[in-house]
């Protein structure tokens, strides 16, 4: 038991890393006016108020301030009595962040999707996310896509980047990734019809080399057009205006940012910094050394 409980921590700690860290040093893109005179500047000139306000409170968080995430924090659990997660049955409370990944559940391979429909799973999903809202969560959204030149999996990592804009040979099948994002997204909403803001984090760990995405199968300049087109499709051609854009690398850079900015898109394209890092050490009961490497960043 000791050691499943340990697995579990180590698990969530991982999840805040992805879903709590990564939402506290947002970027605001210079030149970006808003339209209702309000001085925060994203991405999207055309935001919804409710997600310029997200930004905002993500921006002016304060120095220490750290909110803890979990990947499914409701419709996965250990414990078999745990209805509503296992931290809400063990603190009383649910986390501040929830975090699903939409490549995985909108072709059903991951909760909340269930079969090949991707309407359906769109559905489903905007309906855990419109539950997790409810709840007073920040919402955020990975995508580990299926490789669209070959049909397989993410880790296939046959080179597809160039042939994935316009005009490219499989850019018609990405961007039906891009429509079932954008049907989520826009069917994530309110009781009163408000669309309901989510971080949006495509891409990540792009410096490795286990996706299709990653540092040895596209160049840095294919990675950052890839990045901007996903951004400019779906705010500019799918009208979507309630997401805020993360760049999300992997591992720990210790304080250098000429490596995590090698590939980023440009302020214009990405309103939140994040990155991945990972306890996998098991020889240990607890996962303090993890934790204190954090401490040295």
């Amino acid at each position: 038991m000791k050691t499943t409980v340990t697995k579990l921590l180590a698990t969530v700690a991982a999840a805040s890393t992805i879903f709590g860290m990564s939402t506290l040093p947002a970027f605001a893109a210079e030149g970006k006016s808003a339209s209702n005179g309000n001085s925060v500047n994203i991405s999207d000139v055309n935001a919804t108020a409710e997600t310029r306000a997200l930004f905002d409170k993500l921006k002016n968080s304060g120095k220490g301030d750290l909110r803890f995430g979990q990947q499914h924090a409701t419709d996965e659990n250990i414990s078999s009595s745990a209805s509503q997660g296992d931290v809400y049955e063990t603190t009383g409370k649910y986390p501040a962040v929830f975090g699903w990944d939409a490549g995985l559940a909108l072709r059903g391979a991951e909760k909340p999707g269930s079969g090949a429909d991707k309407n359906a799973n769109a559905k489903a999903l905007a309906q855990n996310i419109t539950d997790a809202d409810s709840k007073g969560a920040i919402v955020t959204l990975s995508a580990h896509w299926c490789n669209p030149g070959t049909g397989k999996d993410f880790n296939d990592t046959t080179a597809v980047a160039s042939e994935l804009l316009p005009g490219g040979k499989y850019s018609g099948t990405f961007n039906k990734e891009l429509d079932a994002i954008a049907a989520t997204a826009q069917r994530a909403k309110r009781s009163d019809g408000t669309l309901i803001p989510i971080i949006f984090r495509p891409l990540h760990e792009n410096n490795g080399s286990w996706f299709w995405w990653g540092a040895t199968h596209a160049s840095a300049s294919e990675y950052k057009e890839l990045y901007r087109y996903i951004v400019d499709y779906l705010r500019d051609v799918k009208d979507v205006h309630n997401l805020l854009y993360d760049y999300s690398p992997g591992g720990v850079f210790n304080g250098d940012s000429t490596d995590y900015l090698a590939t980023y898109p440009g302020d214009q394209w990405v309103d939140v910094l994040g990155y991945d890092e990972y306890d996998s050490d098991d020889s240990a009961d607890d996962s303090s050394a993890w934790i204190n490497m954090w401490s040295r960043i």
